[in-house]
């Protein structure tokens, strides 16, 4: 049989950072909003799906993103 041959590079160990703003007392008392950026630095982030040769690629995960959120404290 043909030996079946790697598509792309193992993975190896990065830093993943993310960051948040958050403000409190927004508008009314336990108001609050925050923004989030996950992947501050838009490093290819792969996760590892397994243990053989093959799932050692990694799952490509999110580039940078935004979240935007709002909540009340009880």
């Amino acid at each position: 049989p043909k030996k079946q041959k790697r598509e792309s590079d193992k993975v190896d160990a990065y830093w993943n950072s993310s960051f948040t703003v958050r403000a409190q007392d927004v508008l009314i008392k336990g108001l609050f909003c925050y923004v989030t950026i996950h992947n501050l630095f838009d490093t290819e982030i792969r996760y590892v799906a397994g243990s053989d040769e093959f799932t050692q690629r990694g799952i490509i995960g999110e580039p940078r993103s935004f979240y935007i959120g709002r909540g009340i404290k009880f």
